[in-house]
């Protein structure tokens, strides 16, 4: 006798999507809260000597960069939106081959709108971002 799934390894056709570049890849996620991210910009790099090469992760994941940038810069985010629950974790990370990434900061957002700064190891980057 062959064995069948059970009935609770299907997902109904209601609770599939195709998944976008930057979003969350989770069902049910029509009353979850989402972060927008929508600016960054560097105010002062973190290497002294060189580019810095920022990246973006939330709850974890790398969801923007790293891109290089060598002097102060303000650039439009356009491609991240992400579903989350509770709350989500927003890092700023800037990219080192000598001795390992470097954490500018980190921010635990569950509502509104604005900025959040990251001032470690001598940076100065803002964020913008919308929760809806």
């Amino acid at each position: 006798m062959t064995d069948l799934p059970r009935a609770d390894a299907f997902v109904a056709d209601d609770q599939l999507r195709r998944a976008e570049p930057g979003t969350a890849r989770t069902t049910g996620e029509k009353n979850m809260p989402k972060i927008k991210l929508t600016r960054l910009k560097a105010i002062n790099n973190e290497d002294n000597v060189g580019c810095d090469h920022p990246y973006l992760k939330l709850d974890g994941d790398v969801v923007w960069g790293p891109q290089r940038v060598c002097e102060e810069f303000d650039i439009e985010i356009t491609d991240v939106n992400r579903s989350f629950s509770g709350s989500v974790t927003v890092e700023l990370w800037e990219e080192d081959d000598v001795d390992g990434d470097d954490l500018l900061g980190r921010h635990s957002l569950k509502s509104g709108s604005g900025s959040v700064e990251f001032t470690r190891d001598g940076a100065h980057y803002t964020l913008g971002y919308a929760i809806n």
